[in-house]
């Protein structure tokens, strides 16, 4: 373990030298804060959705919608938790049997999704996952993942969703939002927080 007046060094050392408007490349020894004007490193969150996506009932299938979400050029986002957040047609007071279930005041939408990396064509899900094993139900109880999920800059992400279920009539989903919430540090920067 380094002691902390050596950390602290190794990050000073890190930053000789650096001036000027561009953003300071993080250090190896890792960072302890972030700050895009002196280590590079920043909040970010990336948000894709589906729109007017129904329900299947016992009579029909339903139809797959996809988004797209791209991670920008001068930056890699690390993806570290993920949250949703959903919307249905009508007031579900008011229409019986229909109801969605419900997480405190969140609704639980019946939908899958997948996830493919289209740079490499790897498919994160292999299998399409329900919404709420891959995401939590607001910025209050995000799913956090295992690690950080490095989404190198310029790639593209493809989200096939589906609803699944048989209720007794279709449910229309206004929106469904995904967000995922993590860290960005400039394009080919080691990752920032390490030891």
């Amino acid at each position: 373990m380094i002691p902390l007046f050596k950390h602290q060094r190794r990050l000073e050392q890190a930053n000789l030298g650096q001036s000027g408007g561009s953003p300071i490349q993080p250090s190896a020894a890792g960072i302890t804060f972030l700050s895009p004007s002196s280590n590079g490193v920043d909040f970010n969150w990336y948000s894709t959705y589906v729109q007017g996506l129904v329900s299947a009932t016992s009579q029909t299938s339903s139809i797959p919608l996809q988004s797209q979400l791209q991670i920008t050029a001068a930056y890699d986002f690390y993806w570290v938790a993920t949250t949703y957040k959903a919307d249905i047609a009508g007031n579900m007071a008011t229409i019986t049997g229909q109801e969605e279930p419900v997480e405190s005041s969140a609704m639980l939408p019946r939908v899958t999704i997948s996830i493919t990396d289209m740079g490499s064509g790897r498919i994160l899900t292999p299998n399409p996952v329900p919404i709420d094993q891959l995401a939590g139900p607001g910025g209050e109880r995000p799913y956090r993942l295992i690690l950080p999920r490095k989404m190198p800059a310029t790639t593209l992400y493809q989200f096939t969703w589906q609803a699944y279920g048989s209720p007794g009539s279709s449910i229309t989903y206004n929106y469904i939002y995904l967000t995922l919430h993590g860290f960005v540090v400039p394009a080919g920067s080691a990752y920032p927080f390490g030891g």
